[in-house]
C-alpha cells in the first residue's frame, strides 16, 4: 500500500493570508489526503509570526553602559612608574692647597667660640675655587664641637664635614699652628649633589707670612 503527501498549492495559501488581512476569517482547508480530520487546519487561529531583533550589537541600559564603560577605562590604567633609585657619584679628587689671609678670620667668642676662615685657590679637578672653614669651640675647655669646610666652583659646592672631631690633633709653638683631621663629604650641590667620598685635612698659620694654609688630600678608594 503506497501513502502519499499533498501540500496545499501556492494559491490556497495566498487566498488564506488575503482573506485574514481582510478581517474575514481564514477558511479551513480540506486536511491533507490520508492524515484525517484532526490534522485539519482549525478556523480563526493563525500561526504567530516571530520577530526578529535585526541588530548586531547588544543593547545596554544607560546606567550599565555608563558603567561598563567606566570598569573599561579603569582597567587600562597605566601604573604610575617606580622613581629610579638615586646612584651617589664618587666625590672628585679635592688635592689642592688653599690659602687665605688671617686679617680675614672672623671670631666670636662666648659660651660657644665661633671661628669662620675664607680661602681661596686652585684644585686641580674643579678649578679655581673659594672655600670657608667653620667651627664651634666650647668656650671654656676649647674642645671642638663642630666643624665643616665648604668648597665651591663653577660646577657646584660640597660640604666637607669633620669626621671626628675627637681625632682632630692640634700643635703650635712660637711661630706657628696647625690641626689635622679627616673629613666625609657630608653634602652637595650642582654636579655634586649626589657626591660620596673622604679625605683628609690640614690647618696650618705661619706668624711670619700672616696667613693661613689649607690642605686637602682625598682618600683613594
Amino acid at each position: 500500500m503506497r501513502l502519499e503527501i499533498r501540500r496545499p498549492s501556492a494559491d490556497g495559501w495566498r487566498k488564506k493570508d488575503r482573506s485574514a488581512k481582510d478581517g474575514r476569517p481564514a477558511t479551513p482547508g480540506p486536511a491533507p489526503p490520508g492524515l484525517g480530520p484532526r490534522f485539519a487546519p482549525v478556523p480563526g487561529r493563525e500561526r504567530p509570526r516571530m520577530s526578529r531583533d535585526r541588530s548586531r550589537s547588544p543593547r545596554l541600559e544607560p546606567l550599565e553602559g555608563r558603567q561598563l564603560l567606566s570598569t573599561a577605562r579603569a582597567s587600562r590604567a597605566v601604573p604610575a612608574p617606580k622613581p629610579a633609585a638615586q646612584v651617589l657619584a664618587p666625590a672628585p679628587s679635592l688635592d689642592g692647597d688653599l690659602s687665605g689671609s688671617l686679617r680675614d678670620l672672623i671670631v666670636r667668642g662666648g659660651p660657644t667660640s665661633a671661628m669662620s676662615q675664607p680661602f681661596a685657590g686652585t684644585i686641580p679637578a674643579l678649578g679655581p675655587v673659594i672655600a670657608r672653614v667653620n667651627t664651634l669651640y666650647n668656650g671654656t675647655t676649647r674642645a671642638l664641637i663642630r666643624g665643616e669646610i665648604i668648597v665651591a666652583g663653577q660646577a657646584g659646592s660640597l660640604r666637607l664635614a669633620f669626621a671626628d672631631r675627637d681625632q682632630v690633633s692640634h700643635r703650635a709653638d712660637d711661630s706657628s699652628a696647625e690641626a689635622v683631621g679627616s673629613y666625609r663629604v657630608d653634602s652637595g650641590t650642582g654636579a655634586f649633589a649626589t657626591t660620596k667620598g673622604s679625605g683628609t685635612f690640614k690647618l696650618a698659620t705661619s706668624v711670619a707670612d700672616n696667613r693661613l694654609h689649607l690642605v686637602l688630600r682625598s682618600n683613594r678608594t
